[in-house]
């Protein structure tokens, strides 16, 4: 995918966990821990474009918190 711009319309967003593992059905578990993460459609298909070489360019809203500021 040499020379090739991707210009993608979509997502961004921030992920968070607070437990290690995942419950099972109908299971409590105490946080242990506090863990974010980037993501969103739009941004993962970006990552993707560009690591198989082409030049992204992603458009997305982001919010007015401190996230959104990190994103830009």
């Amino acid at each position: 995918m040499p020379n090739c711009e991707v210009y993608v319309v979509g997502s961004y967003g921030v992920a968070f966990w607070i437990v290690g593992e995942v419950p099972a059905p109908g299971e409590t578990l105490l946080g242990s821990g506090f863990a974010f993460g980037n993501g969103g459609k739009g941004s993962n298909q970006a990552i993707g474009a560009a690591r198989l070489g082409a030049r992204c360019k992603l458009l997305a809203g982001v919010g007015t918190d401190k996230f959104g500021s990190e994103a830009l």
